[in-house]
């Protein structure tokens, strides 16, 4: 570790992925593709909508913001809060 005042040596350049996060990722993405990608989220959907809402919570942003302006140019700011009401499975 560099102390104050010194220039950084080794370790990984700005940006570059950690190794292990890449693999975790890949293996991830193979398994899903494995148990069926997008017709498993359907069924997931529909077999068990807590689960699949909490998956929604967990990739969905928290906030949508947008700039926006007026027919006068004036700035407007528009801000989209996410919020999840209810996932139970209905009969």
């Amino acid at each position: 570790m560099a102390g104050k005042g010194q220039a950084k040596t080794g370790g990984r350049t700005k940006g570059t992925p950690n190794a292990t996060t890449s693999k975790l990722k890949t293996a991830i993405m193979n398994a899903f593709e494995e148990v069926g990608g997008q017709s498993y989220l359907v069924s997931v959907a529909h077999e068990d909508p807590k689960t699949f809402c909490t998956l929604l919570g967990k990739v969905l942003p928290q906030e949508l913001k947008a700039e926006l302006s007026g027919k006068d140019g004036k700035a407007i700011e528009l801000v989209v809060k996410r919020q999840l009401i209810s996932c139970e499975k209905s009969s």
